[in-house]
C-alpha cells in the first residue's frame, strides 16, 4: 500500500482547523455559539461552562490531530466527537450536515492508519 502520509496530513489538518476555528470563535463570542448547544443539554448543564469545556476539548483534539501522534486513535476520537455532535443536533440537520462530512474524513484517517501497531 502506498504511504498514507500526505492524505493523512491533509485530512488531519482540515479537521483540526475546523475544530480550532469553532473553539476559538466560541471563546471569543460565546453568546453566538451557545445556541448551538442542544436545549436538552443546556437544561442539564450550565451553558457557559459547558461551551468552554467543549472548546478546550476541541482545541486539544485539533492539536492532537495536527501533531500526527497516534493518528488512528486521534481519528477515532474526532469521529466519536463529530458523531455525538451530529446525533445530539440531528433536528438541526441544516447546520450539522457538514459534520457528517467531517465524520467521514475522520473515519478515513482511521482507515488510512489501520494495521499500525497502536490501536
Amino acid at each position: 500500500m502506498a504511504s498514507p502520509k500526505l492524505p493523512s496530513f491533509l485530512l488531519r489538518v482540515g479537521i483540526a482547523l475546523t475544530l480550532l476555528y469553532a473553539a476559538t470563535a466560541a471563546f471569543l463570542d460565546p453568546t453566538s455559539w451557545v445556541g448551538y448547544l442542544p436545549a436538552w443539554v443546556r437544561s442539564l448543564v450550565p451553558a457557559g461552562p459547558l461551551l468552554a469545556t467543549f472548546s478546550i476539548l476541541e482545541i486539544a483534539l485539533g492539536l492532537w490531530l495536527i501533531s500526527g501522534k497516534q493518528p488512528r486513535l486521534a481519528g477515532m476520537a474526532a469521529a466519536a466527537t463529530l458523531f455525538a455532535i451530529t446525533v445530539a443536533n440531528i433536528q438541526e440537520l441544516d447546520i450539522v450536515f457538514r459534520d457528517i462530512g467531517l465524520l467521514a474524513a475522520s473515519l478515513a484517517i482511521v482507515a488510512l492508519h489501520r494495521g499500525e501497531s497502536k490501536l
